[in-house]
């Protein structure tokens, strides 16, 4: 139609004839119907073919349904907002080579894919691609479970390696409690504890720390789950005694020994500890023995500068150290055994061996030279009577040896009568060099008490075959 108006618009402007125009008209409408119907076929025939949809691809990379191969055990977390992973595997699992299974979007796939064998000492990152070409990245840890958490926590071992020798102390782990005994002149405000406790667990105050023990100092042991145990610890000072000889009975002193009435030995007493013994034969002072004590040593100090000490180990006489020697011990079901005496320069002097019967009381005592012979037996025989006496007993022999004879009582090896359990009633010596033989019978009288307060002896004495009777009698009193 916009035509048909630029024609008439046209015509009007340069006088075209209206035939003509009539014409033009006539054409123009002609071309509208054809062109009417042209654009009404298309339409038809376009309207008559089937539209394609249009396909949307998945934007879905979530990952679901992850596990470790073989790890039946192992437990996960997920952070959301860091797309983390974290697994958790027992004790044990080789994480240098896992396989991390998971279950994809439909269209999605993965980098590293789900099964591949990866080394998870380090973090592993997953990229999920999904259909759309959209991307996620996923990052996988894997952590080896700890250990469960120790709950020992008790002191091993309590002990002073600073002092000589190193004391231990006992530890009763029932009521927790920790005691020792240092020596007497331990300065116990500055003992330093070498502690061992259990493994993993710590203990306060802190081991191999200077600590003042004047009273129970309590210590803390923490196991590595923080449990905590208490210990009580308890240190004391050894009480100064003398452990050889025993002179006294059941709590009494000693005051003297009268022997065949004109010698006689006298003990003194210093801080309830027997300080002296002094030997008078008619009157006449002849000796004085002087004692000092540690807690391991009892020396026996003569006027006459000869000496002799006893060194205890474990609350036996270990070494006994003489003036041109030492003897040393062994024992048996803690029973003295054998003495040997070795000369300054080391050399092998005699020994002495001791058997006892059931009663721990000793029956024969054999001296034996340095190639093992026996060259003296003592023998003895015994009541059934508690012995009080045994302890003074070897001291007579002292006052006989060194008083009579005139010989250094402490060159000779003592006999231990003092740990016998029963009174000796019959005494006997052997010799084998000079064929002198002693036999011997006692008896005793005793006080109120039960002390022996008076020992009377019968013997008989043969040497090169002449016989000869001993009457001995030993009156003995107390403070």
């Amino acid at each position: 139609m916009q035509i048909f108006y630029r024609i008439i618009k046209l015509t009007l402007i340069f006088n075209v004839n209206p035939l003509v125009l009539r014409h033009i008209t006539f054409k123009i409408k002609n071309y509208e119907k054809n062109l009417l119907l042209v654009i009404l076929s298309s339409l038809i025939i376009f309207s008559c073919k089937t539209t394609e949809p249009t396909v949307i691809k998945s934007s879905q990379k979530e990952v679901t349904s992850l596990s470790l191969t073989g790890i039946a055990n192992a437990t996960s977390t997920f952070d959301q907002a860091t797309n983390t992973y974290t697994f958790t595997v027992p004790i044990g699992t080789n994480i240098k080579a896992l396989a991390l299974t998971f279950t994809l979007p439909t269209g999605a796939t993965s980098v590293p894919t789900s099964g591949s064998t990866q080394d998870f000492t380090n973090p592993v990152y997953y990229t999920i691609t999904a259909e759309d070409g959209s991307k996620q990245i996923y990052k996988i840890l894997v952590n080896i479970q700890s250990a469960p958490k120790s709950s020992e926590k008790e002191i091993l071992e309590f002990s002073f390696k600073s002092l000589n020798p190193v004391v231990k102390a006992t530890i009763d782990q029932t009521n927790k409690k920790i005691t020792a005994e240092v020596p007497s002149s331990t300065d116990i405000t500055k003992l330093i504890p070498t502690i061992l406790i259990s493994p993993k667990a710590t203990v306060t105050p802190a081991s191999d720390i200077v600590q003042n023990f004047s009273n129970t100092v309590s210590y803390e042991v923490t196991a590595e789950d923080g449990s905590k145990q208490k210990y009580e610890v308890q240190i004391t000072k050894a009480v100064i005694s003398s452990k050889f000889p025993d002179y006294g009975f059941n709590g009494s002193k000693l005051k003297s020994i009268e022997f065949r009435g004109n010698i006689v030995a006298n003990y003194d007493y210093l801080n309830n500890h027997l300080n002296s013994i002094s030997y008078f034969q008619n009157s006449k002072l002849q000796l004085v023995r002087t004692f000092t004590y540690t807690d391991i040593i009892s020396t026996f100090i003569e006027s006459n500068s000869e000496y002799i000490k006893y060194s205890f180990k474990n609350d036996k006489i270990d070494k006994i150290s003489l003036k041109d020697g030492e003897m040393k011990t062994e024992f048996q079901n803690n029973l003295l055994s054998k003495l040997s005496f070795f000369k300054k320069e080391g050399k092998l002097e005699r020994i002495l061996t001791y058997q006892y019967d059931n009663n721990k009381n000793i029956i024969k005592v054999e001296f034996r030279d340095a190639n093992q012979k026996a060259v003296v037996t003592i023998e003895m025989l015994y009541d059934s009577k508690r012995n009080y006496f045994g302890s003074t007993y070897d001291d007579y022999l002292n006052v006989m040896f060194n008083v009579l004879t005139g010989t250094n009582a402490f060159s000779i090896p003592f006999i231990p009568a003092s740990q016998n359990v029963n009174n000796v009633i019959s005494y006997k010596i052997i010799s084998s060099i000079d064929s002198y033989q002693y036999n011997a019978e006692y008896s005793y009288k005793y006080n109120s008490n039960n002390y022996p307060i008076e020992c009377i002896m019968n013997g008989t004495e043969t040497y090169d075959g002449k016989a000869e009777k001993v009457s001995q009698s030993f009156k003995i009193s107390y403070y």
